[in-house]
């Protein structure tokens, strides 16, 4: 071989050299970058089933996690007011707002996806609220049974509402400067809400 020969070799040589260590060096780096892109992909399609959730005092619902890459850990931030089972079902067990978050591990991190739950005071159904509605509502000039609801829980909800327990275990609010009164029973639901004529002298007999 003569010398020519020997430095087209060497270069060819060196040339497959440092290919050879460009491409040992490159996996580590292309394998980061692919994990943190599979990351980001699988993140974007994990979905919970609802993002706000009303439900009524005793009743439950199940959230789930969609495209959940591995094992759901739940958990309630005021459990006074909402559980969660290891399984999603959310139960309301008392009055007010509370957060359940879902978390999820997505490669290396740790994600959470938060469902904004309320329990609203309410009638305990459907029938007893229309009843009520049609009884004292509409002199109350609410347009709806559901609007009527509402005000109600307000009147229980407002710091400047008198209250007391009656003898029978209820709870009584009168708000003094509109005169309506609501009564909410030992389980938690409304029984009535109206104005009475005698205003505070009709919360104070009870």
């Amino acid at each position: 071989m003569n010398r020519y020969s020997r430095r087209l070799l060497s270069f060819v040589i060196s040339i497959i050299l440092a290919f050879s260590f460009s491409f040992t060096s490159l996996p580590a780096d292309a394998f980061t970058v692919s994990q943190n892109i599979s990351s980001v992909s699988a993140a974007s399609n994990i979905k919970l089933t609802k993002k706000t959730l009303t439900l009524k005092l005793n009743k439950g619902k199940r959230l789930r996690v969609k495209n959940a890459p591995g094992k759901v850990r739940w958990k309630s931030d005021k459990k006074s007011v909402a559980t969660v089972t290891n399984k999603g079902f959310v139960k309301a067990v008392g009055h007010g707002k509370a957060v359940i978050k879902a978390y999820v591990k997505v490669g290396s991190k740790t994600r959470i996806y938060k469902c904004k739950v309320t329990v609203p005071y309410t009638f305990a159904n459907n029938n007893l609220l229309a009843q009520h509605y049609q009884k004292h509502g509409i002199d109350m000039g609410f347009k709806s049974a559901a609007s009527y609801q509402k005000a109600a829980g307000k009147v229980i909800e407002n710091k400047d509402s008198l209250h007391k327990q009656s003898a029978d275990d209820d709870i009584l609010y009168f708000l003094e400067y509109t005169g309506e009164f609501v009564v909410v029973s030992k389980w938690g639901f409304i029984r009535t809400y109206f104005i009475p004529n005698d205003g505070k002298y009709y919360y104070d007999k009870q």
